[in-house]
């Protein structure tokens, strides 16, 4: 009798161990699966793209203009822009929750920080200004030969006296879903 319950015990014990090990499998995979779910499409790759001072104002305000040349689109309400322009004060400021749907009234709540660095006026106020894509009366995408602009206040640069000639203004355009630059463009001034 005692050898029959001695020939129970491996038994048992293999059975128990094949029980941890499909346990230990199940939680592993679990746990795995649920990680690779969270992983978040790519940015889209834009392959080209350019940007340029495409003039100024009455009152020495710059333009910007950004164009997409090349690469997958990029829906509006999906990018942030960032400013950096370090002869400014405030050198850097971000536009945020576009398109732009109150033109006509100004759009200070876009802009997240560095109100005083992008001109946010009133559209009726920026007749040169062609808000193109950003525009919430547009399309709202920015394909390839689409582009957007904005102007810079040349009072915040230079003790009012806007840009001299060579200084720099770093515009990127974060894709806020991956939070990645997709467009980085230095413009000088000339």
């Amino acid at each position: 009798m005692k050898a029959r319950s001695r020939a129970v015990s491996p038994v048992i014990s293999t059975v128990l161990l094949v029980a941890v090990v499909v346990i230990l499998s199940a939680t592993i995979s679990t746990f795995t699966l649920l990680f690779t779910e969270e992983i978040e499409e790519p940015a889209p790759v834009v392959s080209q793209s350019s940007g340029e001072f495409v003039g100024g104002t009455d009152n020495g305000d710059q333009i910007v203009r950004i164009t997409h040349l090349a690469g997958e689109s990029i829906t509006v309400s999906e990018m942030e822009i960032v400013v950096d322009a370090p002869q400014c004060e405030p050198d850097t400021a971000r536009i945020v929750d576009l398109p732009l749907e109150t033109l006509y009234n100004g759009y200070t709540d876009h802009v997240e920080y560095g109100s005083d660095l992008v001109d946010t006026s009133p559209s009726g106020f920026q007749n040169e200004t062609d808000f193109g894509v950003i525009d919430q009366k547009t399309e709202n995408t920015l394909d390839a030969g689409s582009y957007f602009e904005f102007r810079i206040n040349a009072g915040e640069c230079r003790n009012g006296s806007g840009f001299d000639d060579g200084e720099t203004v770093t515009v990127s355009i974060v894709h806020t879903p991956t939070n990645a630059v997709v467009i980085e463009e230095v413009l000088t001034a000339n």
